[in-house]
C-alpha cells in the first residue's frame, strides 16, 4: 500500500459452530438436556446457556498465537437468536477472543459462504453438517466427548 491509497484487504476469519465445536450439553445427564430445553421455552436464555460446557481445546486454540491474528466468530445453528445473544454475553463475561456471535441455520450459512471470501474455515462437529459448508467446512474433534 502506497502513501495515500486505501487498503482493501480484509481480515480472514473462522466461524465456529456453537453446537459441538465450541460447547456441548452433557448428554450423559439427560436431566440437564431437559432443563436446558425448559429454560429456552421459558425464555430464560442466560440460564439455558449456563447448562452448556465449553471445550477446553477450542478455547486453547483461540488463545494460540496464529488464531489471535484471525477473527473468530461463533454461529449458533440450532437455537433461537435470543439464545445467541446470551452466548455473546457469556463470551464477553469470560473475556474470550471472539468478535461476533450470530444465529443462522446451517443451510443458510452454507449458501452465504459463496459470498464470504473472508471466511477461511467453518469448524463443526455434528455429522449432519458434513456436506453443508462445502470446501470451507472442517470437522473439528473435541476431547470432551
Amino acid at each position: 500500500m502506497e502513501r495515500g491509497q486505501l487498503d482493501t484487504s480484509y481480515q480472514k476469519r473462522f466461524i465456529w459452530i456453537w453446537e459441538g465445536a465450541v460447547a456441548h450439553l452433557p448428554v450423559e445427564r439427560r436431566a440437564i438436556v431437559g432443563r436446558e430445553r425448559i429454560a429456552r421455552r421459558l425464555h430464560h436464555w442466560d440460564q439455558a446457556v449456563e447448562y452448556w460446557r465449553m471445550h477446553e481445546r477450542t478455547i486453547a486454540f483461540w488463545w494460540s498465537a496464529p488464531a489471535l491474528a484471525l477473527r473468530n466468530d461463533i454461529a449458533v445453528t440450532t437455537r433461537e437468536p435470543d439464545f445467541a445473544k446470551a452466548v455473546a454475553t457469556m463470551i464477553e463475561r469470560e473475556n474470550l477472543p471472539v468478535r461476533y456471535v450470530f444465529a443462522i441455520e446451517p443451510h443458510v450459512l452454507g449458501h452465504k459462504l459463496t459470498y464470504m471470501p473472508d471466511v477461511v474455515r467453518v469448524f463443526y462437529t455434528l455429522p449432519v453438517h458434513r456436506f453443508v459448508f462445502g470446501p470451507k467446512g472442517y470437522g473439528w474433534t473435541s476431547s470432551a466427548h
